[in-house]
């Protein structure tokens, strides 16, 4: 059996067989694992395991950025619309920063927080804009990025009596006790809030408690709306009152873990439904239905765009629904490669690119045709393919354009030149 391991499913692709012309690279990475979303006007900027993507709903028009693109690297975890310089700020697991230019397609990367090696993890987690102020949660507390310098302001990795170096998943900024100006932080350990009034935010005495009613454990998501803050925890939807203590809104049914506000509604997320709040202070709790195999949107990150929410799904890629009343529109997926994960590929006579997938997963397989086009056979999108494993390890091309593919475990696929299963 031959294996072929490529390194984030980058396939080379010449451009020129003869040495006097120079050899091009493409980047065909899979664009589809979204991980989160930012807003932008008419668009949402999308980070994913494969590099990056803007979407414009009014058109369906996708664009791509990738290695080949200037990125620094594949795995985009964090992913932030600058509207003050127009620019798009993206975060890797690594913990480099990327500016990304979106009028002329550079890149500028920063490397201060990778370079923090007295932690062991320092990947980016959340970006928050903030007037002339980037706000980076990291995997050992937060970092203040200057846009407009473009350096690192200020590292706050000792928050009060939390454990040192503590993970944090979210930033935001609002009014705190006597109404000051309160840069507030969701981590690992609990919610825990510093005054922006001028102290010390490096002098651990300088951060305070976030004060009664909230339970203790990890805080996942922060958001203000209606001139509240509001939490996201492991157990309910928290707002906080005038007084400083906080009131659970009773909508979820389990850990809330992303939030996201307009000026028309606050949208919360559980890990199979939304929760919608509006500024007349009703509330509903929904989960969408959506057609296929998966009858609910199993939704990483969402964000309003015109009338739309557009919601990160952990199978499809983009959902597009309907805000008011929130209803299923419809699937959306840049395009490209289905999956990073490339087991072993061959090539038919006619230059179609037939691939396999592993890992668990049930990616299936794929194949790119000669203009390009890359088309997915997967038990999401072949019904047909439920009775196998999904995952598939090897693969052969016959002369007549016939590819078989053997599973693991689950017998050989045949997909004849028609496109029909055996």
């Amino acid at each position: 059996m031959r294996t072929l391991a490529l390194f984030c499913g980058l396939t080379a692709l010449f451009a020129a067989a003869t040495v006097a012309q120079p050899v091009t690279w493409e980047a065909q990475a899979s664009l589809r694992d979204v991980g989160q979303l930012s807003a932008a006007p008419g668009a949402v900027w999308a980070a994913t395991e494969g590099g990056v993507f803007r979407y414009a709903p009014a058109g369906d028009a996708f664009t791509r950025y990738t290695l080949t693109d200037g990125l620094s690297d594949t795995r985009a975890a964090a992913i932030a619309y600058d509207a003050r310089r127009q620019a798009v700020w993206i975060g890797y697991s690594s913990g480099v920063l990327d500016r990304l230019d979106p009028a002329t397609g550079t890149v500028a990367s920063f490397r201060d927080i990778a370079r923090a090696e007295r932690f062991s993890d320092r990947g980016v987690r959340r970006l928050r804009v903030v007037g002339d102020s980037l706000f980076v949660a990291t995997a050992f507390g937060v970092v203040v990025f200057d846009p407009v310098r473009r350096e690192v302001r200020d590292t706050y990795s000792q928050l009060g009596p939390l454990t040192p170096g503590t993970e944090v998943y979210d930033v935001a900024v609002a009014p705190g006790a006597g109404g000051v100006r309160t840069l507030w932080v969701s981590t690992a350990d609990g919610l825990i809030a510093g005054p922006l009034d001028g102290r010390n935010l490096q002098d651990p005495a300088s951060w305070q408690l976030p004060g009664a009613g909230l339970p203790p454990g990890a805080t996942r998501g922060l958001a203000v709306f209606g001139g509240r803050l509001h939490v996201a925890a492991a157990t309910d939807l928290y707002v906080r009152r005038t007084d400083g203590t906080w009131q659970a809104l009773g909508f979820a049914g389990s850990e809330v873990f992303n939030l996201f506000a307009t000026e028309t509604l606050l949208l919360a997320q559980e890990r199979f439904a939304f929760i919608v709040l509006r500024p007349d202070g009703s509330a509903q709790r929904l989960q969408p239905s959506a057609p296929g195999p998966s009858s609910f949107l199993v939704a990483q990150d969402a964000v309003l765009v015109g009338s739309e929410i557009i919601a990160a799904d952990a199978r499809e890629s983009l959902a597009v629904l309907g805000a008011d009343p929130i209803t299923f529109k419809r699937y959306v997926a840049p395009p490209g490669s289905g999956y990073n994960v490339v087991i072993d590929l061959e090539f038919a006579s006619d230059g179609t690119l037939w691939t396999s997938s592993s890992g668990g997963g049930g990616q299936g397989f794929q194949k790119r045709d000669p203009d390009g086009t890359w088309t997915v056979y997967d038990r999401q999108q072949r019904p047909d393919l439920l009775g196998t494993a999904g995952d598939f390890g090897t693969v052969a091309v016959a002369d007549d354009g016939t590819a078989w593919l053997g599973s693991a475990g689950s017998g050989i696929v045949q997909v004849a030149p028609d496109g029909s299963f055996t």
